[in-house]
């Protein structure tokens, strides 16, 4: 068998090991693979490509997908089906008569199949997957906030070389630079229009440099907003000092600008109405949601 060079190949490699039964035995006719919290879910896209026997819908369909009853199995004929269960627990499935009436169809697949869990018997957590011995076996820290940041960058670590991933603690900072490699360059991008770059950002990347900036600049750009950043980066005193601008801070000098005339009270209701006088109730030096109007020349 060949050594896995990726967690997403590793993630294969052990469900088609649940296929595997001594000569005694009956081939298992599927793989259940329950995920009570969902934290696979991400990663299902990834492996649909690489198995073509993986099926996933309402759990009736799913029994008649396994016994062939349909036509649509046809196709899948000689090949054992992966049914993943996001939200479901093994216990769920063994629970009996207090098993959820909407997965009592793939009660008796727990006896005709096989289940994808650990060797304890417990289902598999995305922590313990990469930190097990019978799995990647990683030296993975424990904290929620490695464990979140694990979570939201599953995706782009399904493929990261193992070899990167060894040979150090890994801990939330690894999890979101595949998210967010330049920081510095995302920050002065959502300096120039924060709402519109956070919805380019997506959830997950979002998340992640926002914990960046938490930690390495002491910045909460929902709380202390763009003027807050600008007059920061103008001032470049502690952990503002060592940003290193990217070529972007060439486009965006109008920034150090406005700090620069932080005397003015720059806000309006609208980004093109700039306050005339210093007596407004906010002022640029106040951390919040300010609308950053241009410079009048």
């Amino acid at each position: 068998m060949m050594t896995p060079r990726t967690l997403l190949e590793a993630l294969i490699q052990k469900l088609h090991g649940c296929n595997v039964h001594g000569e005694a035995e009956d081939a298992p006719v599927a793989v259940l693979w329950t995920d009570p919290r969902s934290e696979w879910k991400p990663l299902i896209p990834l492996p649909r490509q690489q198995l073509p026997e993986h099926q996933q819908g309402p759990a009736l369909w799913l029994r008649c997908i396994v016994d062939r009853s349909l036509p649509a199995a046809e196709a899948a004929a000689g090949q054992i089906p992966v049914i993943y269960l996001p939200g479901v627990s093994r216990q769920e499935l063994r629970a009996g008569e207090g098993c959820p009436w909407e997965l009592e169809p793939l009660i008796e697949l727990m006896f005709r199949g096989s289940l994808w869990l650990q060797r304890n018997g417990r289902d598999w957590t995305l922590a313990a997957f990469l930190s097990s011995g019978d799995a990647l076996g990683l030296d993975l820290a424990g904290d929620q906030s490695t464990k979140a940041a694990l979570s939201r960058a599953l995706a782009e670590l399904a493929t990261v070389p193992l070899d990167q991933l060894r040979g150090k603690r890994l801990e939330a900072e690894d999890f979101d630079a595949l998210l967010a490699d330049d920081p510095t360059r995302d920050l002065l991008q959502w300096m120039a229009d924060p709402h519109a770059f956070q919805l380019r950002c997506g959830e997950e990347r979002w998340s992640a440099l926002t914990a960046i900036w938490k930690k390495e600049l002491k910045f909460d750009p929902a709380k202390d907003g763009a003027l807050y950043a600008a007059e920061q980066l103008a001032k470049g005193k502690g952990s503002w000092a060592q940003l290193g601008l990217s070529p972007m801070a060439q486009l965006l000098e109008p920034l150090g600008l406005l700090a620069q005339r932080a005397d003015q009270p720059l806000v309006g209701s609208t980004p093109q109405r700039l306050a005339g006088s210093g007596d407004g109730e906010h002022s640029p030096g106040r951390r919040g949601g300010s609308t950053v109007a241009p410079l009048a020349g």
